[in-house]
């Protein structure tokens, strides 16, 4: 029998995860086209397991014959509930067993709405089911030809576009490329949508078939979008985002790039809010709001790097108007677009120097990308002297204010003690924020892999000394000194002031120590049944504590334990020593 074929979003696979369905039957054959991501999960069970293949979608897939290449496996076993499988690619690595229980779901679903009687015999290569998430609950109905959605592909480069992966639109396209412009524009009228894009793209770019006219171009975009193709609306909002074609509108760009959305396009978010924002800050601008005259400014720098039929002199243009207009008004943050202006020579000479200065008066202004971007200039010494402490500094002036990219590059000081005290746990936690506001896949498993290092090894939330020829004046002693000063301050008053520990059974995490021989205390330890540990958890017992190095995210995570009720004892190292009967 066929297995029918569904097409489900991010949102209906959400949605089987976080319910559950009543039939426990989940043995229904099925195959899933995820939307947003070239992937088609197929799904069977047997006697033995249940089975999960995951196949890459191509821009022509074809399911009959399975056309695609394998980018996953999972087989789970019903006896034992293990799993195995394999797989290289990083989101199927992180997402594959979510992927298999919604799968799983799906089939127990069909069993609770009786949907196998009405899709049993659908041809996949026709026709599906698309499941959708109304009014809180899923909805399935069937799709034939043209109603069948755009889906998320992989190109014949390797990278990503949206597109309708059949093959009889395929076909379709291919017949509408050897036509005439007049045959085109004949099947455009009758309402062919690829013949719409055709004309429209060929308006767009202008060449040996029509001279580009952007009016046509937006026209046959208008048409292709309403008949609610996601393609056609995004590039109608772009037109207008642009002013190209059409007047300049924000609202209609905005409008047009959410329908997009709306109809299987997620690259239009962006674009979609950036817009909102731009039409709002347009009104506030013009009525004398300097910070939305910088937002504005900064948002037409965005544009003229889109759409380069359109060109960019006109947004760069009143990029450096509203820029003006913001710092004039005593607004620090026009002084971003300005200097990107001059860095770049965006409708302006080039001219570096005066870009440096730029970001320089932004940065004491305390505006978070001049802040960062003066920074760099500072830490590599381009344009200007180079001073990686005071770099270090305005990172993190940037960053606390929530500035992604500055979030990042303090991260990396603290990883290679450039302008500070190096601290390989500090550098993590802010690779870790720095990835909840930027999208850098390198980064995130940078720091997955250093957090999965450090927490298996005491000493990663240690200080280490700056390179030498960033701090020549680096004093090892006066940086303990300091340090214990700090502890006083902050902690001294969580400490026990007279423990009695008790060594065996109990487990010991340790923060800063720098006795000597501490090796040989640890063996100590152990041989009194003491057990070490890397990290602070609720089955820690003791935090021992040297002032003169400790580590303040092992204090901090022992005072989180203890408000959960768990009383983890932190205990100076002298007192643990002479609880071991070892001289301080």
């Amino acid at each position: 029998m066929v297995r029918p074929n569904f097409f489900c979003g991010i949102e209906g696979l959400q949605w089987l995860l976080q319910n559950e369905p009543a039939s426990k039957r989940d043995d229904i054959d099925l195959t899933v086209d995820l939307i947003e991501a070239p992937y088609l999960f197929i799904y069977t069970s047997d006697a033995d397991a249940w089975n999960l293949k995951v196949m890459g979608r191509g821009e022509i897939y074809d399911h009959e014959k399975g056309s695609g290449i394998e980018r996953g496996n999972l087989r789970v076993d019903r006896k034992t509930g293990e799993g195995a499988g394999q797989t290289s690619d990083p989101l199927l690595r992180d997402n594959m067993g979510a992927f298999f229980e919604a799968c799983r779901r799906l089939a127990r679903y069909i069993r609770d709405e009786n949907l196998q009687p009405r899709y049993a015999g659908l041809d996949p290569e026709q026709a599906g089911v698309m499941l959708e998430v109304s009014g809180g609950k899923l909805t399935a109905r069937k799709v034939a030809g043209k109603d069948r959605p755009e889906m998320m592909c992989t190109t014949l480069f390797g990278g990503p576009t949206m597109c309708r992966p059949y093959m009889e639109d395929f076909w379709d396209r291919s017949e509408t490329d050897m036509m005439s412009l007049e045959e085109k524009i004949e099947k455009a009228e009758g309402g062919d949508k690829f013949a719409m894009a055709k004309l429209a793209q060929a308006y767009l770019d202008g060449g040996d078939e029509v001279e580009q006219d952007p009016a046509k171009a937006a026209y046959w975009f208008r048409k292709e979008a309403e008949l609610e193709d996601s393609e056609g609306a995004f590039n109608l909002g772009l037109l207008y985002a642009k002013g190209f074609g059409v007047a300049r509108d924000f609202v209609q760009a905005a409008q047009w790039m959410e329908k997009a959305v709306a109809w299987g396009d997620p690259d239009g978010k962006g674009p979609a809010a950036l817009y909102r924002s731009m039409a709002e800050n347009q009104q506030k601008a013009e009525a004398g709001d300097a910070a939305a005259m910088a937002a504005l400014a900064e948002g037409y720098m965005g544009l003229g790097g889109s759409l380069d039929q359109a060109g960019s002199e006109e947004d760069y243009k009143l990029c450096l108007q509203w820029a003006q207009k913001a710092v004039d008004a005593g607004c620090a943050a026009g002084y971003w677009p300005l200097a990107l202006a001059y860095e770049h020579g965006r409708d302006v000479e080039q001219d570096d120097a005066k870009a440096v200065d730029l970001y320089r008066k932004g940065a004491e202004g305390g505006n978070a990308p001049c802040q960062h971007s003066y920074g760099c200039r500072l830490m590599t010494g381009e344009g200007v002297g180079k001073d990686k402490k005071q770099a270090f500094e305005l990172f993190k002036q940037s960053a606390e204010q929530g500035y992604g990219l500055a979030m990042r590059d303090l991260g990396r000081c603290y990883q290679f003690a450039e302008g500070c005290v190096g601290n390989m746990k500090t550098a993590v936690e802010w690779y870790e924020k720095a990835l909840e506001v930027i999208d850098d896949p390198d980064l995130a498993r940078k720091a997955a892999f250093f957090r999965q290092i450090g927490e298996n090894n005491s000493d990663w939330d240690q200080d280490y000394p700056p390179a030498d020829d960033d701090f020549e004046e680096y004093d090892p002693e006066e940086a303990q000194r300091q340090r214990a000063e700090e502890w006083q301050q902050k902690y001294a008053q969580y400490a026990e002031k007279d423990p009695r520990i008790v060594i065996n059974g109990s487990k010991f995490v340790f923060t800063g120590i720098l006795v000597d021989d501490w090796e040989s205390v640890l063996e100590k330890l152990t041989a009194m049944g003491g057990v070490e540990r890397g990290a602070v958890s609720g089955k820690t017992d003791y935090l021992v504590v040297d002032p003169r190095g400790f580590g303040e995210s092992k204090v901090k995570a022992a005072l989180e334990q203890r408000t959960k009720g768990k009383p983890v004892k932190i205990v100076l190292v002298d007192d643990f020593l002479k609880a071991l009967g070892w001289d301080a």
